[in-house]
């Protein structure tokens, strides 16, 4: 329960510093995955996002986003940032990182890196 509660205040409280720009966490996190890995086949993409919306939800997002000029695919079906959403990552990244300091307060490097690696072995315990 305490993890789900975690994801839902995570994603509601970056969904509102992110409104301030017209994104949400899925914009971000394709403007994210995007900026790290540019020229990404849609399908990975789309693999990447399940764990943050359903196979619609992300669909809608994409074609939104090209519809603002944000993204585009390849005729090889590659999807890369465009200016635009360059300009638009910059400034979401702005925010998140604001985000991530007030998600961190509190808790040190130590902390965050044991928390992650006992949820990891949770995770590889129940495969």
């Amino acid at each position: 329960m305490v993890l789900k509660q975690a994801d839902l205040a995570i994603s509601s409280y970056t969904d509102n510093a992110l409104g301030v720009i017209e994104l949400t966490r899925l914009h971000w996190q394709i403007l994210r995955s995007l900026h790290e890995e540019p020229n990404l086949l849609l399908n990975t993409l789309e693999k990447s996002l399940f764990l943050f919306a359903d196979d619609n939800k992300i669909e809608h997002t994409i074609d939104e986003m090209i519809e603002n000029l944000w993204v585009k695919i390849s005729t090889e079906n590659k999807v890369t940032l465009t200016e635009l959403g360059v300009q638009k990552h910059d400034e979401a990244f702005k925010i998140q990182s604001k985000v991530r300091e007030k998600c961190m307060n509190g808790i040190n490097e130590h902390e965050y890196v044991l928390t992650i690696n006992i949820l990891e072995r949770l995770i590889d315990n129940l495969k």
